[in-house]
């Protein structure tokens, strides 16, 4: 029992460190160790002796799987993010705290690695800037936008 908690707690360790899929390609194909493979929830299962072309095709679908999983763990991200700024558009009345706490929470959630929020008056002029996370060259973004 303990050598199976070992490996489970290995394999979940590498998906959540490196964040990469894992494949099984064993010998062994009895019910039990079978068993213990599914509840480390692996991306594929292949059986010795293999063709070329199965380990290609489980490759494959892992990758795929995996890019899925990570599109679907962002868009949930984001959906997070719009529920929680929508509770500070209700609760907050100043614009600066407004647009600052926005871009604080596009982080916080981790639904992006950076935000700006620029409130400007109808001509264009700047009134306000927020920022959070990884900020580049604002003065650049700024131009870029006046252009």
């Amino acid at each position: 029992m303990l050598c199976k908690q070992i490996i489970k707690d290995e394999l979940l360790e590498i998906k959540e460190k490196y964040k990469i899929p894992v494949i099984y390609l064993t010998a062994y194909s009895d019910a039990s160790i079978l068993e213990r493979a599914q509840i480390t929830e692996p991306f594929g299962y292949i059986l010795k002796p293999f063709q070329e072309r199965e380990l290609h095709s489980n490759i494959e679908m892992a990758l795929h799987k995996h890019r899925t999983e990570k599109h679907l763990m962002h868009l949930n991200e984001i959906l997070k993010a719009i529920r929680e700024i929508n509770q500070i558009i209700v609760r907050v009345t100043d614009p600066i705290d407004l647009i600052t706490r926005t871009c604080e929470t596009l982080i916080e959630t981790k639904a992006y690695s950076s935000a700006w929020l620029i409130r400007t008056k109808p001509d264009g002029e700047y009134i306000d800037i927020a920022t959070a996370g990884k900020v580049y060259n604002l003065s650049e973004f700024t131009t870029l936008l006046q252009s």
